[in-house]
C-alpha cells in the first residue's frame, strides 16, 4: 500500500507534517474533544432550543457585539454573556443571552477564560476568584435594561 502524503497538522499553528489528520502532539488533544458530548448530553434541551430561537428573533440573527460597533453581521450562535459555568441558574434566562459570530465569540470565550477560569480550570487565580463572585452576586442578568 502506498504511503500517504504528509500535510501540515490541522490544529491551528502547528507546523508538523503527519500523514494523518493531526500530529502525534495533538491527537490526544482533538480526542479529548471528541469526548465532549453532544449537545443533548451537555444540557442543551428543548428548552433552550425555545430561548435560543427567541433570542435570534429579538436580536434580528445579527451579532450583538458586531451591532455595538457598527457592523451588522449575520450569525445563528447564541451565547451566554455570563458563562454557564459562573451562573448555571442563569441557563435559561433570556437576558443572559445574546446572538454573537463565531469571530466575537472566540474572543468573547478568550476574555471571559481570561476574566473567570474555564469550567475545566481547578485553580483560579485571586482576581478570577473575585470576577466570579461579583458575578454571582448580580441580582439581574447583563440584558434586563434591553427590551
Amino acid at each position: 500500500m502506498p504511503m500517504r502524503i504528509k500535510k501540515a497538522c490541522r490544529f491551528p499553528g502547528c507546523p508538523e507534517l503527519t500523514s494523518e489528520r493531526f500530529c502525534e502532539a495533538h491527537r490526544p488533544v482533538t480526542w479529548q474533544n471528541d469526548r465532549r458530548g453532544s449537545s443533548r448530553e451537555r444540557g442543551y434541551t428543548r428548552a433552550w432550543d425555545k430561548l435560543a430561537a427567541l433570542r435570534r428573533k429579538m436580536d434580528g440573527e445579527l451579532c450583538q457585539p458586531c451591532l455595538k460597533a457598527n457592523y451588522m453581521v449575520e450569525s445563528r450562535t447564541v451565547d451566554h454573556i455570563v458563562p454557564l459555568h459562573v451562573r448555571p441558574d442563569w441557563r435559561l434566562v433570556l437576558e443572559n443571552t445574546q446572538v454573537i459570530c463565531a469571530s466575537c465569540h472566540a474572543k468573547k470565550t478568550l476574555e471571559d477564560t481570561r476574566m473567570y477560569g474555564s469550567s475545566a480550570q481547578t485553580k483560579l487565580s485571586a482576581q478570577q476568584r473575585a470576577n466570579v463572585e461579583r458575578a454571582r452576586a448580580l441580582s439581574e442578568a447583563p440584558r434586563c435594561d434591553v427590551r
